[in-house]
């Protein structure tokens, strides 16, 4: 990654002497990676806003028997 952004800059240095030229390479290397941070930055807000409503809807309610009804110890095999 350090070597690409190296070339980036080498071939901008060399042939890039226009300023949109400049202005079109500097947008073609920044904007993706910004644009992936906000992508993940917002999906990592909606998984914590759907954890935590999940917590309060289903956190309310005593949780369900796992042996059956009434089962209060392990399960007896015959």
């Amino acid at each position: 990654l350090t070597f690409m952004l190296l070339k980036a800059g080498l071939i901008v240095a060399v042939f890039m002497h226009m300023l949109w030229e400049r202005l079109a390479i500097v947008y073609a290397i920044l904007v993706p990676p910004l644009l992936l941070l906000v992508l993940l930055g917002i999906g990592a807000l909606e998984g914590d806003y759907t954890f935590f409503t999940r917590g309060e809807f289903f956190g309310s309610q005593s949780p369900a028997p796992t042996h059956g009804p009434g089962a209060t110890g392990p399960v007896q095999h015959r």
